[in-house]
């Protein structure tokens, strides 16, 4: 029975546990229904009272029920009861659905019309199924504390061939091509189902008025065109979205299968629809349009088949079924074009997770405080593929620690971050308000060897740096609209990246500002002047903010380049560092500890240090060395970092990048290399590191015996 009841509560949105939990178990105790405890629970949930709910208060609920109501009936189905028809009940036979094609009428579009509403963006097909079709669950989560989300490319067997052929896509649809794919040697479908969301909720014809506060979920997706969601800071629309869906099958079909909350319970919904060119058929034009469902007699129109006969269907081609109480939504799309021509189904499959982990990214992360978690897999025939891979997974962790520090700056958590993180606010003087929130932040990152990068190439993926770059999304939808790709730091083994949101306030301007793809903000296609204004304002500071991140590592890069005025006759020891300064300066200083007179025989070393640069908390300081050896043509040498304690000094073994980070050393042809280093005669060797501006830094500059 708690298994049950934990069911009827989480399908209702409450949590099976804490004080719902108690108050549903004390209305079961004097009788009530799984539905009826709910709904007591769902009132006490409302109450501000945190007083324990007692048995006596459940009993004066069901009276009050029946003296509401005389003619109440507990077994009344209500959101929380799950269908009639559960797994183990007696089937009905072999139902099937019937083809529908769409007649020419006033104002109607032409299938490969309605395939071209997305426009022409600059994402590859994949990207774009993946992210509207994750963005479409995502919005459909309704109060869920997380949702499933998986993508499966999967080969058909036999009898799943037979079913689509012989009791789903029926009629004479030879357009499409369908009799030739299911004819072939293998039959791919890629099937994307999210649990735990709301379903295509809403009526199931789209002629007749909808009360303005009803979902339209199901028409939206399945009848009409370009309809956007009414959903407060969503993402997606199943209007215009859609139709990436239809346009990645190489036949245009896809098969809709959806369970959702209705009046008289759950309900479980199953229709295929597809787009394809117009044709004529006794002496009728037809639109392209196609729908298999429950035609109905006389009226010219379509629904969904319904209730167990749908279930039944369903369940005979889709690999995931639904649980007897969960809701979501299922589709299938029939040979889908993903990846490169020719790909194998494995690449096919790494193309769905590379576009996952391009553009869902913020989605593998823990939820905000409050927030709905979402579960991704992509799959192949039922077997999960990875999506983060060790080479990128690094990089994710920054892009990650970006996110969280702008949500906690336009959240309730503390929006202090620590260095060499910086956290910009966007704001629109003219207006006086603040329009968003930058965080950038900086990294080393070491050089592979040839054989683990064959191509030269650090932080690669899919053909593009994921590094150097901004990440731009939307306040709540938190999928990543597009990358602006910036000036890199020109010292090899220091990269950077950074996250910019709109505040919740002024989301508003920059959805409006979005294609159909939702892959850019373009101010110039809004109207409002003041909107324009500031989706234009933000784009030009976000560039402005990191270049004045990144001025002084750029400084210390352009300064490796210019030959020392003087050298420093002395072995740098010693030298204390973190000296509080205004800004960035060329100011030079001297060690204060020499090198002790050694014979001409041995290597002498000189060195020049210089703070080059700041950042928010930080120096950046290089050193500059050079040596005279009269024999030996190359001589190793290294720079010792210490972090100066209160008598005497802790020795950096690499533990140390909360107060102190080494770079390395600016090779000739601009990569940096940590560690020893070989310095010829005559050749000066430049060291940078960075330091938090409140510590002091011992440094030595010493000679390596090899």
């Amino acid at each position: 029975m708690n298994t049950v009841l934990a069911a009827y509560l989480r399908a209702a949105g409450l949590p099976a546990s804490g004080d719902p939990w108690l108050a549903a178990k004390s209305a079961m105790s004097v009788g009530a229904t799984f539905a009826e405890a709910v709904a007591f629970a769902g009132g006490k949930a409302g109450e501000t009272s945190t007083t324990t709910t007692s048995a006596q208060e459940a009993e004066n609920f069901l009276d009050q029920i029946v003296e509401d109501d005389p003619s109440h009936d507990a077994e009344v189905p209500s959101y929380a009861d799950p269908p009639r028809y559960p797994a183990d009940a007696p089937r009905t036979g072999q139902p099937s659905l019937t083809w529908f094609a769409k007649q020419y009428g006033p104002g109607d579009m032409d299938g490969v019309g309605t395939k071209k509403l997305l426009g022409t963006p600059d994402l590859a097909r994949t990207e774009i199924l993946v992210r509207e079709t994750a963005q479409n669950s995502w919005d459909a989560r309704g109060t869920a504390s997380s949702i499933d989300f998986v993508m499966n490319l999967r080969r058909l067997d036999d009898d799943t061939i037979t079913a689509l052929r012989d009791q789903i896509f029926t009629g004479s649809a030879r357009q499409l091509g369908l009799d030739q794919l299911f004819a072939s040697s293998e039959v791919w479908v890629l099937e994307v189902v999210d649990r735990g969301t709301t379903g295509l909720q809403g009526p199931i014809r789209n002629d007749l008025a909808v009360d303005k506060d009803s979902p339209t979920n199901f028409i939206d997706l399945v009848f009409n065109v370009g309809a956007p969601k009414d959903f407060k800071m969503g993402g997606g629309t199943y209007g215009f979205g859609k139709s990436i869906a239809y346009s990645i099958s190489r036949v245009g079909t896809t098969l809709i299968w959806s369970r959702c909350k209705t009046a008289n319970g759950l309900e479980d919904r199953l229709i295929g629809s597809a787009i394809g060119e117009g044709f004529e058929r006794g002496g009728l034009r037809f639109t392209g349009r196609h729908w298999w469902g429950n035609v109905i007699d006389g009226e010219d129109r379509v629904e969904p088949a319904l209730g167990e006969a749908a279930c039944e269907l369903a369940e005979s081609v889709f690999h995931r079924h639904f649980p007897v109480y969960s809701t979501g939504t299922s589709m299938l799309i029939l040979d889908p074009l993903l990846g490169e021509p020719g790909d194998s189904p494995e690449q096919r499959v790494q193309a769905l997770a590379k576009a996952t982990r391009k553009h869902l990214w913020p989605k593998l992360l823990a939820p905000r405080d409050g927030g709905s978690l979402m579960n991704i897999k992509i799959q192949l025939d039922g077997e999960d593929v990875e999506i983060i891979d060790r080479d990128s997974e690094s990089t994710f962790d920054h892009f990650s620690a970006c996110l969280q520090a702008v949500r906690d700056t336009q959240g309730t958590a503390s929006s202090e971050v620590e260095p060499p993180m910086d956290l910009v606010e966007i704001r629109h003087g003219t207006q006086n308000v603040t329009l968003g929130h930058l965080a950038v932040t900086r990294f080393p990152v070491r050089a592979k060897s040839p054989e683990q990068t064959p191509t030269g190439e650090e932080n690669q993926f899919d053909g593009e740096l994921l590094s150097n770059r901004v990440a731009l999304m939307r306040h709540d939808a938190e999928l990543v609209v597009k990358y602006i790709d910036l000036p890199s730091i020109p010292i090899e083994g220091i990269d950077w990246v950074g996250v910019f949101k709109p505040t919740a306030d002024k989301d508003s301007a920059f959805a409006a500002s979005e294609p159909p793809a939702h892959d850019n903000w373009n101010p110039d296609s809004l109207l409002d002047k003041r909107a324009k204004s500031q989706v234009r304002v933000a784009l030009r500071k976000i560039p402005e903010a990191i270049s004045d991140f990144l001025s002084p590592l750029k400084q210390a890069a352009s300064s490796a380049e210019i030959p020392p005025a003087a050298m420093v006759a002395a072995q740098l020891s010693d030298l204390m560092l973190g000296l509080p300064g205004t800004g960035p300066s060329r100011k030079q200083k001297k060690s204060r500890a020499t090198t002790p007179q050694a014979p001409r025989t041995r290597a002498k070393i000189h060195s020049l240090t210089t703070e080059v640069g700041r950042s928010p908390g930080w120096n950046v300081t290089e050193v500059e060395v050079s040596l005279e050896n009269p024999r030996e043509i190359v001589t190793t040498v290294n720079v010792v970092t210490e972090l100066g304690v209160e008598g005497g000094a802790v020795r950096d073994e690499g533990d140390l990048a909360q107060t102190l980070r080494r770079f390395g050393w600016i090779t000739s042809n601009g990569t940096l290399v940590d560690g020893p280093y070989q310095l010829g005669q005559n050749e000066t060797a430049t060291f940078v590191f960075e330091s938090r501006d409140d510590v002091a830094v011992d440094l030595d500059v010493e000679v390596v015996e090899v």
